[in-house]
């Protein structure tokens, strides 16, 4: 059996509320992963499926680090260790790689292709200037004499 952590009343607060969803937000340092991950832990300990759970992050370090404390956590337990190799199938991510799921999921009714991806700033950046380029070369080919 796992130890329970000690929290402070806010934290034990959000990682006992059941029923309804919460939303953790806090300053860095602050103990949201491991809030987060022990509601997690104590849910799947309490029957849920880690299938039902959705948790999301900001950053792909929190929601890496977050499946590394639940796997841990659930391979501590004992009873729930076989469990633990579910944690990377799980919806433990980040908001933009959740939100490219549900559209890679459902490409076909948005009627787009199924790979799309998520595109870094650096190269959505390149992207438009090549349009303006193009749009700026068009119009001074097919420039009006004044």
């Amino acid at each position: 059996m796992r130890e329970k952590p000690n929290m402070n009343p806010e934290q034990e607060l959000a990682a006992t509320t059941r029923d309804q969803n919460i939303i953790v937000s806090a300053g860095a340092g602050s103990g949201k992963t491991f809030v987060l991950s022990e509601r997690a832990v104590e849910l799947i300990e309490e029957g849920i499926d880690i299938s039902q759970l959705v948790i999301l992050t900001f950053t792909n370090n929190s929601a890496f680090d977050m499946r590394e404390k639940i796997r841990k956590d659930l391979i501590n337990s004992g009873t729930y260790a076989h469990l633990a190799d579910q944690v990377d199938s799980s919806y433990i991510m980040t908001f933009d790689a959740f939100a490219l799921s549900i559209v890679k999921r459902f490409h076909y009714l948005l009627d787009i292709d199924k790979d799309i991806s998520i595109t870094d700033e650096s190269i959505v950046s390149a992207k438009k200037r090549e349009f303006l380029r193009d749009i700026l070369d068009n119009y001074y080919r097919n420039a009006t004499p004044v």
